[in-house]
């Protein structure tokens, strides 16, 4: 699964990204630790996918990161995730520093 995922072709990656499961967890965790920003993106997407206590943990850690764009990515897939841990952390997107980010907000008033 996660050879498709950050095998470099989108196609492959998108079809991956919706059948990850619990099993895949330490993958995706590595590879938001690392520093390929593709990967990176991937295993944000494939976490959105995978409900769960560890997939929000993660996530609401990218969306603390230092780099805004990692923090976009996470707060989009948080938003498609349920529980109040996934709710909190999209309670900080309008602080957020970067305006990308903070329009996020209005994306999810409008949204409901």
């Amino acid at each position: 699964m996660l050879d498709d995922l950050f095998a470099g072709d989108d196609e492959r990656a998108a079809a991956a990204a919706q059948r990850v499961t619990a099993a895949d967890l330490p993958g995706l965790l590595a590879a938001l630790g690392g520093a390929d920003p593709e990967a990176r993106w991937w295993a944000v997407g494939a976490l959105a996918h995978l409900p769960g206590p560890e997939a929000t943990t993660a996530l609401m850690g990218v969306a603390a990161d230092a780099d805004p764009e990692a923090r976009w990515w996470a707060v989009g897939a948080l938003a498609h995730l349920p529980g109040p841990e996934a709710t909190t952390a999209l309670m900080g997107v309008a602080a957020d520093a970067d305006p990308h980010v903070r329009a996020l907000e209005t994306v999810f008033k409008e949204a409901g």
